[in-house]
């Protein structure tokens, strides 16, 4: 993470990860803008890196995808796909989650990887 002189951040694939987040979600840039207090363009700009966000701005923005910041900074893969399995399951009921973890286990059982 770097901050600049004039107190803001940027991130080696942190807008990457915002558009991925939003991306899993379905949500548009403009709709994602309207929740987080910014214009599309503004957001268009911290997604593509030409302007870096101010940590407001990043704090809007996690809060209009429903998580947190430290999700938005994530560079590592295995990471990124832990944050993705996050955002869905959000999104999916009790049942679905406890369906989805049992496959998971028989996965990591077949390939013999079980924690």
């Amino acid at each position: 993470m770097f901050r600049t002189a004039r107190g803001r951040f940027t991130v080696p694939a942190m807008a990457l990860r915002v558009k991925e987040i939003r991306r899993t979600l379905r949500i548009s840039q403009q709709t994602l803008a309207d929740k987080a207090g910014l214009s599309r363009s503004q957001l268009a700009e911290i997604e593509n890196e030409t302007e870096a966000a101010t940590p407001r701005r990043l704090e809007s923005i996690a809060a209009a995808l429903g998580v947190p910041v430290h999700e938005l900074f994530t560079t590592d893969a295995r990471d990124a796909y832990r944050g993705e399995i996050e955002v869905l399951m959000r999104q999916m009921s009790e049942q679905d989650q406890q369906a989805l973890l049992r496959m998971a286990r028989a996965m990591a059982r077949a390939s013999g990887t079980d924690a």
